[in-house]
């Protein structure tokens, strides 16, 4: 007996391990609090990319009078990299499961 307390839910996986159902539980919630997390970091570096192309691009026009042939540019460049990062954070995403 134990004292009325009711008893841990358990289950065997493949390999023979024993888990508790809480376990798997806080394991699942903090896999879904990690997919959250990388994906709203994709989203902050992807807008930073672009951002900070647009920033240098403009800075070297003002310094070179050139406008708006390097914002442009240094823009698109920051958009291919931030794409490239989220095609890169996807597929890691996807391995990981």
């Amino acid at each position: 007996m134990n004292g009325g307390a009711p008893t841990p839910c358990r289950f065997s996986l493949d390999d023979g391990i024993v888990v508790e159902q809480e376990t798997v539980a806080y394991i699942s919630l903090m896999n879904k609090w990690h997919l959250y997390a990388e994906l709203s970091a994709a989203g902050l570096v992807f807008v930073a990319a672009i951002l900070v192309g647009l920033w240098a691009g403009n800075l070297l026009d003002n310094i070179f009078g050139s406008a708006p042939f390097l914002t442009l540019s240094l823009m698109a460049l920051g958009l291919a990299a931030a794409v490239l990062n989220l095609l890169k954070t996807l597929k890691r995403l996807e391995k990981s499961g």
